[in-house]
């Protein structure tokens, strides 16, 4: 056959046009009259159709056929069949799609070729016709995209219009495309299990929205169109993907399920689905990785995927399909429909789902791992300090966010971590659907700063396109390929706090965590947000805002509950109880356990975390038992005001062995070297896990356990009733995993032997030796402790006494007496007051006990002769074993210059005194000649048993110091009496009333001046010098003006001041004249009059002013502002030492008068200490007869200061100079130069000497001035 000429477009054109115009009447049919050439070739022709392809139809078998493409290249294609005719139904068909609206069809026609006449048919090639024949005219609808679909021509038309052109390229496919998405609608379901709906056709009923109880899994019925639900029915259909995967089949029942409604594929599936979800839990927690930062998808995988997968591959099976689910015909219902669809993209593939807060922000899962992170480190001791630090930052800066956005492969969202939500809050939500299989979604400016910083549009579009490609869509450009939002969905957290550890892997369902290490920790999402109260204030300061506790961790820095609540249950023998820990005995509510982190007023609990119960700590939980739990949040410390439970979740430990135990008390002890007391506590450790524990207890030797029995405890505490004194025991335990020590709840293996001895046996003897003498009394008896003892029977001389608390007694006079033999034994007792002794006593000892020695050494010794004046004192060596000593003295003849009535009287008359010291003083009044003697005593009466021997008498003569002048006791009793009581003693109460009334005038004064007449009340109550209560009464009676407001007030206060004084007079006398009989005997010169005079009256003094002070409220002064204006005037402001110091001033003026020959002031120098002296030197600012207190020690460093700087300094540098100027003669005689150097180096060092000095007083007195000391150099800084 020929080859037509490629002449493209002309010639096509033509032919086209001939077709028409010869077979105008034939439905839509289109005959070619071939060209010249055509005859030759046996009528082979080319024609283009309406969209632009271009064909050439020949005879049957030929094929030399294709068409022209754009760029002007022949592309070769299957010839069509010129046999072929009409009526036998072949052809090709053609294509074109419909409306661009969504919802538009798909339309198909079928053409035929046919040669009618000529050569090629009759033989006469010229002749021939090819004409082609397409019907129906209007088109036929050859599928109907749904209503999310649109209908795409691949290869794409290169314009719009084209795709209106028919075309005999592939089939349009209908695509999803996203403006033609339908909303997500209907309500909503919140689960508490993340396995749940079982069948998305028919799902369960969900949680209250306005109540949900934590973690909580959102469901939402699928949008039509979604790739494993709706079809444009409504109808839920459950499809699966086909091995071939890009076909899949609705879940329709078999041929069989007409037969038997009870059997087929359906049944089949949901009894395997049941199977699968009641058994199937334990696979599952294989699939959990440590910690419970896993993705829930993880396990609905399982399930979904591997464990339902599997249902659905065994029932198609058994119902006589292929393992896949899928033939080419799906599984059909009768009538042979098609149950398969095209898969891959001609439905919606995803969803994205968007929270956000309403109240509480969101927790970030990625934040809340950080935090958890770092908590691990902090307890592993790692940076403690700087890992706290961060966490506050990320509590601070990264923890809550406000919206929240995820990609979902499904119509369901569960949490990516626990506590994203918070407890008690409200969130809003929204999902829509999408047609690619998005990956991940990213928010503009993540767009802009992670993945294009800087791009330019074109540059970002391409950037777009290609994260396209891999599954990432910028936010903003959803609206291209997915449907429009949901309605705004709402949901309430319950208050009820979050479950977190051990991470249960269907929530509340059946199944549980499994294989969970011995260490782990109960863990729940705590309620407190840390921004909500950031600092100790604002913590604290919650209480009251919102009527609940809440405490603040200086360690976290972070504000928490006050307490919280877990309610534990375990699964025995298929029932629920509560935990043995839980509940008390003969109760059968379970209690909950209280966590709180202290008690008001007492150390936190160390062991508390706000939310975590550490299995650690508490030991609560052991291997082969299934746990419960549930949480509550607390704002008290009582469980008065908490929260419901949270979800219940469960979980069993992983299997482990129980070690064996180790003894801790008593001390292993075999050879019985260490015995115990009773009762005899047995205590060893246990590992984690053991709950309780058998015991067996033999006698050394036994090979029969004289007692066995089981305890929760690690302690068996066992008595004298059960075991025997002085005896040796050995004693092992089992550990066991059961709460009550079941027999088949305990490991097989025994710990070792252990030993102890209980006490009784007797104490070795220590002190005093056996056949010890002279032993001094009082005796301590001493003995070895024996182990476990409570009390001792000592035994002397066959008399016992019973000893507790101790090995050792003491024994004194009269229980034993001097130079006396006894014997001594003691027996060991179990039990307190000598009970439950052992039968057998110590060893017997014997000693001898001494005799009381006598006092030698006599001071003074004998035939001295002492002065009135001195100190009467006597002493004398101590006697070993003496605990008094009897002291007599006898006044045996007056002296002949003793003419005192009451001295003769006692002439021959002796005093004894008893004094547990060697050495007392006893002055001696009555002149003349005394004899004296002591001796020891045991005993505070010392007679004669307990007495020893008298020491020699010793002798002593009193006599009277020389006297310049005669000063009698009567010659000073007259100068107080006559002179100074009623010209000094008597003015005393006028002098205070003059100085309390000027200094209350002044402070009046100048409050009334400086102030204004509203000012003044407020201005005496900081003003202690004026009572405010007088200044009341005066501005009340009407005084106006200052200086008398100020005189009045002062007069008024004055006269209570004076009341004070008003018995001083008659009391000061009083005292010194009972004083003075006994202080004219110290002196023996006149000039000593002044300085006794100013003593006594120093002494005096003092002792009378305490009470004055105290007779404030005696005189009716009620008023504590006026008792304390009174007292700060009289003591702070030192006003009586001044009126004191007159006094004494004025008293030795009088006795001068008096007595001729006695000065005026008291002879005194100058002391380093400038404090408690009997007389105050006049020349010093300070006063000498003060008390010492702290401010001394400055006056002090000042004296010495002092005494550097104008006495000590002038001489050395006066010395120096001596020394220079000989070094430098000699130096000169010697012609030596080197003295010279060693002169200046001198003075050198002496000038910087004085320098520091002079430094080191300039910074003392600034030291001083800055801390309120009024200073001066040199001057009276000390006074403050």
């Amino acid at each position: 056959m020929a080859t037509l000429n490629k002449q493209g477009p002309f010639f096509i054109s033509l032919t086209i046009i001939a077709f028409i115009l010869i077979f105008p009447g034939k439905s839509f049919a289109a005959c070619i009259t071939a060209p010249g050439e055509c005859a030759a070739e046996c009528g082979i022709i080319t024609y283009k159709t309406e969209c632009g392809e271009e064909f050439k139809v020949g005879e049957c078998g030929k094929t030399d056929c294709g068409y022209w493409d754009i760029w002007g290249f022949w592309v070769e294609t299957e010839c069509l069949s010129c046999s072929l005719s009409k009526d036998g139904e072949e052809g090709w068909p053609e294509y074109k799609c419909d409306s661009p609206d969504c919802d538009r069809d798909i339309l198909v026609r079928k053409c035929w070729a046919e040669v009618e006449g000529g050569p090629c048919e009759d033989g006469d090639c010229e002749d021939e016709k090819i004409c082609v024949y397409c019907e129906p005219i209007g088109g036929e609808i050859c599928e109907e995209c749904q209503s999310w679909q649109k209908p795409v021509r691949e290869p794409p038309c290169d314009a719009t219009d084209q795709c209106q052109k028919w075309s005999r390229y592939r089939k349009p496919e209908c695509f999803c495309d996203g403006e033609c998405l339908d909303a997500p609608s209907g309500d909503p379901r919140y689960y508490n299990n993340p396995l749940y709906p079982l069948d998305e056709c028919n799902p369960e009923a969900g949680m209250d929205s306005d109540n949900i109880y934590l973690p909580v899994k959102l469901d939402w019925d699928d949008v039509k169109g979604w790739r494993d639900g709706w079809k444009e029915d409504s109808e839920c259909q459950q499809v699966l993907d086909c091995e071939t995967g890009d076909r899949a089949c609705y879940e329709a029942p078999s041929d069989k399920d007409f037969d038997d409604k009870s059997e087929g594929l359906a049944a089949c599936k949901k009894t395997c689905r049941e199977n699968c979800y009641n058994g199937a839990q334990a696979e599952a927690n294989k699939l959990l990785p440590d910690g419970y930062w896993l993705t829930p998808y993880r396990i609905l995988e399982f399930y979904r995927e591997e464990c339902f997968k599997g249902c659905d591959s065994s029932c198609r099976e058994k119902y006589e399909t292929d393992a896949g689910g899928c033939t080419k015909k799906c599984p059909h219902l009768g009538g042979g429909q098609d149950y398969c669809y095209l898969q891959p993209e001609g439905y919606a593939q995803s969803y994205v789902i968007k929270i956000d807060k309403v109240d509480e922000a969101i927790r970030d899962c990625e934040a809340l791992k950080k935090i958890d992170e770092l908590e691990e480190k902090i307890a592993a001791g790692e940076e403690v300090g700087l890992n706290r630090q961060e966490i506050k930052r990320i509590r601070e800066e990264e923890l809550e966010i406000d919206k929240y956005i995820e990609v979902l492969p499904k119509s369901e969202f569960i949490p990516p971590c626990s506590c994203m939500f918070a407890s008690d809050e409200t969130y809003k939500w929204e999902v829509r659907a999408c047609c690619p299989d998005i990956k991940e979604v990213i928010t503009v400016e993540e767009f802009a700063e992670d993945y294009c910083p800087g791009c330019c549009p074109g540059e970002a579009a391409a950037k777009k396109e290609e994260l396209r490609e891999s599954g990432i869509f910028v936010e903003d450009d959803l609206d291209d390929v997915c449907g429009p939002w949901s309605n705004e969905w709402q949901f309430k957290t319950s208050p009820a706090p979050e479950p977190k550890l051990p991470y249960d892997p269907d929530w509340v369902g059946t199944g549980k965590a499994e294989n969970i290490p011995a260490t782990s920790s109960i863990e729940w999402c705590g309620l407190c947000s840390g921004r909500k109260y950031p600092t100790n204030t604002e913590c604290v300061g919650a209480w009251a805002e919102v009527g609940a506790q809440y405490y603040w961790d200086y360690q976290d820095e972070a504000c928490y509950e006050y307490s919280h609540k877990l309610l534990l249950y375990l699964i025995e023998n298929g029932d629920k109880v509560c935990h043995p820990y839980a509940t008390e005995s003969g109760e059968e509510e379970c209690n909950p356990e209280l966590l709180k982190p202290f008690t008001p007023g007492a150390t936190p609990n160390s062991a508390y975390h706000p939310t975590e119960f550490s299995n650690r700590i508490y030991e609560f939980f052991t291997k082969n038992f299934i746990y419960t739990w549930q949480a509550a949040t607390c704002r008290d410390d009582h469980t008065g005001d908490c929260t419901e439970f949270g979800q219940e979740w469960k979980f069993s430990l992983a299997d482990f062995v129980l070690l064996v135990a180790q003894a801790t008390s008593p001390e292993n002890d075999p050879d019985g070297k260490k015995p115990v007391g009773f009762p005899v506590s047995i205590q060893w450790l246990t590992s984690l896990g053991t709950m309780s524990s058998w015991y067996e207890i033999y006698e050394k030797g036994a090979a029969v356990p004289k007692m066995t029995g089981t305890t929760t405890q690690p302690v068996i505490v066992l008595n004298y009733n059960q075991l025997d004194l002085e005896t040796i025991y050995k004693w092992r335990v089992k550990p066991c995993w059961g709460y009550h020590a079941e027999p088949d709840k305990c490991e097989g293996t025994w710990s070792d032997f252990f030993y102890f001895k209980t006490t009784g046996q007797p104490p070795k003897l220590i002190s005093p030796e056996n056949n010890a003498t002279d032993v001094v009394i009082p005796v301590t008896f001493k003995w070895e402790s024996v182990g476990g003892a409570k009390s001792y029977i000592f035994k002397i001389d066959g008399e016992e006494k019973i000893v507790d608390g101790g090995a050792e007694i003491t024994l004194d006079y009269p229980e034993l007496l001097q130079e006396a033999s006894s014997s001594w034994q003691v027996k060991t007792c179990a039990k307190a007051n000598g009970e439950l002794c052992g039968d057998d006593w110590s060893g017997e000892y014997r000693f001898t006990t001494f005799k009381l020695g006598t006092p030698g050494n006599l001071w003074p010794e004998d035939g001295t002769t002492i002065l009135t004046t001195d100190i009467h004192g006597f002493c004398w060596d101590g006697v070993p074993g003496a605990k008094y000593y009897e002291f007599k003295l006898q006044y045996n003849k007056a002296s002949p210059a003793e003419n005192r009535n009451q001295c003769l009287a006692e002439e021959g008359a002796s005093t004894t005194e008893i004094i547990q010291k060697n050495s007392l003083y006893h002055q001696l009044k009555c002149l003349g000649e005394y004899e004296w003697q002591v001796r020891a005593c045991l005993a505070g009466n010392c007679e004669p048993l307990s007495a020893g021997d008298w020491s020699a008498s010793s002798t002593l003569i009193l006599v009277a110091k020389e006297t310049i002048q005669e000063v009698s006791e009567e010659v000073l009793r007259d100068l107080l009496e006559k002179f100074v009581y009623p010209k000094i003693f008597t003015e005393i109460p006028g002098k205070v009333s003059d100085k309390v009334e000027a200094i209350v005038y002044q402070a009046t004064f100048d409050i009334l001046e400086n102030n204004s007449s509203t000012e003044w009340l407020n201005q005496a109550d900081l003003t202690p010098k004026v009572p405010r209560s007088i200044l009341e009464q005066v501005l009340a009676e009407g005084y106006i003006d200052h200086d008398e407001i100020a005189k009045e007030v002062a007069k008024r206060v004055a006269e209570k001041a004076k009341k004070l004084f008003e018995t001083m007079a008659d009391e000061l006398l009083e005292r010194l004249l009972a004083r003075l009989p006994e202080e004219v005997l110290k002196i023996s010169d006149p000039a000593e009059i002044p300085g006794m005079l100013t003593t006594m009256i120093e002494d005096e003094w003092a002792e009378l002013m305490p009470g004055i002070i105290d007779a404030i409220s005696d005189i009716g002064i009620t008023d504590p502002q006026l008792a304390e204006a009174i007292e700060e005037i009289l003591l702070t402001d030192g006003e009586l030492s001044t009126i004191k110091g007159d006094v004494i001033d004025e008293t030795l003026e009088e006795a001068k008068k008096a007595i001729p020959g006695i000065p005026a002031q008291v002879e005194m120098r100058r002391g380093l200490v400038p404090c408690g002296r009997t007389s105050n030197h006049p020349d010093t600012p300070w006063d000498e007869t003060e008390r010492c207190q702290i401010k001394h020690l400055f006056i002090m460093v000042y004296v010495i200061i002092d005494f550097f700087l104008w006495k000590a300094i002038p001489i050395i540098l006066a010395l120096l100079a001596l020394a220079s100027g000989a070094i430098f003669y000699f130096s000169l005689q010697a012609q030596n130069p080197e003295p010279l150097a060693t002169v200046k180096s001198l003075w050198k060092a002496a000038g910087i000497g004085l320098v520091v000095v002079l430094l080191a007083w300039t910074a003392i007195s600034l030291f001083l001035g800055i801390f309120g000391y009024r200073v001066g150099i040199f001057g009276t800084w000390w006074q403050f």
